[in-house]
């Protein structure tokens, strides 16, 4: 009889709480539903503000360190994107990140490249990124910058750029 008297209040418990705090009675409990993940639309939407918010935190609040988390969610629930893959590497170039950067420009590269399309921008911050580092690879940064400047990229348009563009990568062949 003892131990009936200790587990009563342990089961009466959930029944008191459920009457008080969410007024139902138990005929009335909801049923527990399975749940099941949100559809790709849902994903989709729930990125594309994720996104918004860590472009808005690297450029406007300049917290590129968030920013970076913020598309590391955003690449998991979207999976792998040209564009998430450029903002990346754009916030790891401005935390001077440099080649993690040119990591996620190669990648972004790599996917353009299945979809047979290319952005010359691209090239250009993957060949300009290249350029600052130490060990740098004349050879493959002038390559870069070619191939920005053939698919349309105007190495003009960057100040100081085309001066540097000239004396090294004019000379490598």
């Amino acid at each position: 009889m003892e131990i009936k008297m200790n587990l009563r209040p342990k089961i009466l418990l959930p029944i008191v709480y459920c009457l008080i705090v969410c007024g139902c009675g138990v005929a009335q409990m909801p049923k527990t539903e399975t749940v099941t993940s949100p559809s790709p639309e849902i994903r989709a939407i729930k990125a594309v503000d994720i996104v918004e918010r860590a472009d808005q935190m690297c450029k406007k609040e300049n917290d590129c360190r968030m920013a970076l988390l913020l598309y590391d969610q955003a690449i998991k629930e979207r999976g792998e994107s040209t564009d998430l893959f450029k903002k990346r590497g754009m916030a790891h170039y401005a935390l001077k990140e440099i080649d993690l950067a040119i990591s996620d420009f190669s990648k972004a590269i790599e996917l353009q490249n299945k979809l047979k399309k290319q952005d010359s921008s691209l090239y250009f911050i993957r060949g300009l990124s290249k350029s600052l580092l130490d060990n740098e690879d004349r050879q493959s940064t002038c390559t870069d910058l070619r191939k920005a400047e053939e698919l349309g990229y105007d190495l003009r348009s960057e100040a100081n750029f085309e001066e540097w563009y000239t004396e090294h990568c004019k000379k490598v062949h």
